[in-house]
C-alpha cells in the first residue's frame, strides 16, 4: 500500500490497546467519523450557529457514506475530519485571526496530508482558496496564514520523497506487474508459470 503513514500508525496503537480485533481495526475509523460530528458542536456552530450545527451533525449522523467510512478499516473517516476540519478552522483563523484557529488549521492540514493523498490535494486546494481570499479580503490574516502554511509545507516534508516516487511504484504495479501475469498466463505449464512471476 503506497498511502500515506498516518493512518497505519494510528491502526497500530488501537490494535495496541484495544486488541488485533475487529473493533481494534476499526475504532480509528470509527473515532473519525464521530469528530466529523463533533465539528457540527465547535467550528460550525462558530461559523454558521446553533442551528446550523445541528443541522451539519444530523446530516453525517445520517449519511450512508459516513456510516460506511465508520465501519471499514480504513483511513476515509479521518480523512473526512481532517479535510472538513481544514477548511473549517481556516475559514475561521483567516476571518477572525485568532491563534488556536490557526493552530488547528494547520494540525488538520498536516493530519490530511499524512493520512490519504486525496485529503492532502483536498487541503492543499483549500489553502490556496484561503490565501487567495486572505490576499483579497482579510490581509490582516495574510502574515499568520503563510506561516501556518509554511509550517505545514516543513512537517510534510520528510514524506515528499515518498510522495514523488509513488507513481514510478504505480507504474511498476500496474503495468510490468502486468507483463509477468500475461507471462504466468501464457505458461506451457505449471513449472513454466512459476518461473515467469521470477
Amino acid at each position: 500500500d503506497v498511502h500515506p503513514p498516518l493512518y497505519y500508525l494510528l491502526a497500530k496503537l488501537s490494535c495496541l490497546l484495544l486488541g488485533d480485533t475487529d473493533a481494534g481495526l476499526r475504532a480509528p475509523s470509527m473515532l473519525g467519523v464521530v469528530g466529523l460530528v463533533l465539528l457540527g458542536g465547535g467550528p460550525v456552530r462558530r461559523l454558521f450557529g446553533q442551528r446550523t450545527a445541528l443541522i451539519f451533525a444530523a446530516l453525517i449522523l445520517s449519511s450512508p457514506g459516513a456510516t460506511a467510512f465508520a465501519q471499514e478499516a480504513r483511513m476515509y473517516g479521518l480523512a473526512a475530519l481532517a479535510v472538513t476540519a481544514s477548511a473549517l478552522y481556516g475559514f475561521l483563523a483567516v476571518t477572525q485571526c485568532r491563534r488556536t484557529d490557526f493552530v488547528a488549521f494547520g494540525v488538520a492540514s498536516v493530519g490530511a496530508a499524512y493520512l490519504h493523498y486525496y485529503a492532502l490535494l483536498a487541503v492543499a486546494a483549500c489553502a490556496a482558496s484561503l490565501l487567495t481570499f486572505s490576499l483579497l479580503r482579510r490581509r490582516e490574516s495574510t502574515g499568520g496564514l503563510v506561516v501556518t502554511l509554511g509550517v505545514c509545507a516543513l512537517a510534510y516534508a520528510p514524506w515528499l520523497g515518498v510522495l514523488l516516487c509513488s507513481p514510478i511504484i504505480g507504474l511498476w504495479y500496474w503495468c510490468t506487474d502486468q507483463y509477468i501475469v500475461q507471462r504466468a498466463l501464457s505458461a506451457r505449464g505449471l513449472k513454466e508459470a512459476r518461473r515467469g512471476t521470477i
